[in-house]
């Protein structure tokens, strides 16, 4: 049995010992009869403390296992939530179809559907138009979904949560939110992030992961959709509040079409730059911070942002997982080259072919955090298209070419817990070879630098970036012009605790 898997070990929730346990009577199930020989491959997608997410493929065909920890106790009721609205959709063509399931060993089979995800398609050019599909979707998901009846409203049931509005918040749309009515609970999926939707071969999408469905408001899965994609993209609040309405349709049961986009909109407001407020209040502190112990020499500063941090501490390739990379490069560039040539791509940014000076110290600040994803799980975001751009430079080039120039590019030693490429200095991939990914992502920070709303700052002066994990600064740099330098951070730490 061929693994490509990582090799963490989670106390006994491994890989191996779910492939020990379970693998071959879900082997022989999705073989239907067929001979299973050495043709069985098991691909971690995903792999966290409570759940890991594998691909399976036997006997020509492919299925998506979601294995649950049985070690931890919270993963019963979540296994629960995840196996009963995957029988609640059967049939609705809206999610993968349930092919099995062991509610003792806490894992579920679904058919492996491929597609890009809309994390990967999302861009600032079609958000509007994934705002309004989304609001489609839920039209069918919120019909399938149980309903018990309720009497209170908006004002009350928000009182309840001060994470979501503040008590200043609830106060002072509370005429507004009591005016409300509440009359039908529903099970909401509760997760909207981009990640957990795919698209079909036939343009249609698929929701996926339910483990934190819960009985919530009809309608709130519309809140908590038009927050994640207005923290992608702030500038567009306005616009994708009205595209997700136009996809849904409707008001609720209680509540008309305009009051339901009010709702949407005080929601939003609220709950997406709720830490961006937060990030303000420390960027301030470290504001005055700098300028309090700046150099004689050094010009005031009166902008900046916060960006994510990354340790730079380095570590040695690990040599079996190079030769696991190295396999899987073979095979993708294999299958580059069983199709004709493609006309050569661009690869651009999908913001500026010139990146802005203030985004690159922020990313020189920062050290990478957004590369940390790229290692064994995701094998440098690299897939069959990618290599593919190779074969459309140099139409005889060969497959053992194409895995000879990526490796040749991995240093001996790379930030631990990174990427491959992630070096010392950066990624060490020449742009052209890297992955759509890799060359279009934008963190929160570098996002709201193109959102243009009043958290971004100004760069007609220097700037200061700050770094920080968990509220703490590890990091912090002077963008003067075009060339950024480090500071002390002592200071600015001080600031924090004394404030």
């Amino acid at each position: 049995m061929a693994e490509v898997v990582t090799q963490e070990q989670l106390g006994n929730f491994t890989v191996r010992q779910f492939l020990e346990t379970s693998g071959a009577s879900v082997a022989r199930f999705l073989a239907d009869g067929a001979p299973i020989d050495q043709s069985i491959k098991v691909t971690t997608l995903r792999s966290g403390r409570t759940c890991r997410v594998m691909r399976m493929e036997v006997a020509g065909r492919t299925a998506v296992i979601k294995h649950f920890n049985r070690d931890v106790a919270a993963t019963k009721p979540a296994y629960e939530r995840e196996y009963n609205l995957s029988r609640y959709l059967e049939g609705t063509g809206l999610t993968p179809r349930l092919l099995a399931s062991d509610a003792d060993m806490r894992f579920l089979v679904t058919e492996f559907v491929p597609g890009p995800t809309l994390e990967e398609e999302l861009n600032e050019q079609n958000v509007l138009d994934l705002a309004r599909e989304l609001g489609q979707w839920y039209v069918g998901f919120s019909a399938k979904m149980p309903v018990t009846t309720d009497d209170t409203n908006w004002y009350d049931y928000l009182s309840r949560y001060d994470d979501v509005l503040t008590e200043k918040e609830r106060l002072t749309h509370r005429s507004f939110l009591e005016g409300l009515p509440i009359r039908e609970m529903r099970i909401a999926k509760n997760d909207a992030h981009t990640s957990n939707f795919i698209r079909m071969e036939n343009g249609g999408l698929l929701g996926l992961d339910f483990e934190t469905a819960l009985v919530k408001p009809f309608g709130w899965d519309l809140l908590v959709t038009a927050r994640v994609l207005v923290m992608e993209y702030p500038g567009l609040i306005n616009d994708i509040v009205q595209a997700i309405m136009e996809g849904w349709g409707r008001g609720t049961d209680a509540i008309a079409p305009e009051a339901f986009h009010k709702l949407l909109t005080i929601f939003v407001l609220a709950t997406s730059f709720k830490a961006m407020t937060e990030n303000r209040l420390r960027l301030e502190r470290s504001l005055k911070a700098y300028n309090a112990h700046r150099p004689k020499s050094a010009a005031r500063v009166k902008t900046g942002f916060l960006t994510p941090y990354m340790p730079n501490k380095l570590a040695s390739q690990d040599r079996g997982e190079l030769a696991s990379f190295r396999a899987f490069l073979d095979q993708r560039a294999h299958e580059a080259l069983s199709t004709p040539p493609e006309p050569i791509p661009q690869i651009v940014r999908e913001k500026s072919e010139d990146p802005h000076p203030a985004m690159q110290a922020a990313c020189a600040t920062c050290l990478g955090f957004c590369c940390h994803n790229g290692g064994a799980d995701n094998r440098a975001y690299l897939t069959t298209k990618t290599l593919k751009q190779m074969q459309s430079l140099d139409h005889k080039v060969t497959a053992e070419a194409i895995v000879a120039a990526y490796m040749s590019y991995v240093p001996e030693a790379h930030v631990e817990g990174s990427c491959y490429y992630h070096g010392p200095q950066g990624c060490t991939l020449p742009r052209e070879m890297r992955s759509n990914t890799c060359n279009n992502f934008l963190c929160q920070s570098l996002r709201l630098f193109w959102g243009k709303v009043d958290q971004v700052p100004s760069c007609d002066s220097d700037i200061l970036i700050v770094a920080s994990k968990d509220g703490e600064i590890m990091r912090a740099s002077v963008l003067t012009g075009e060339t950024h330098g480090e500071v002390d951070i002592a200071p600015l730490v001080e600031a924090q605790k004394t404030s």
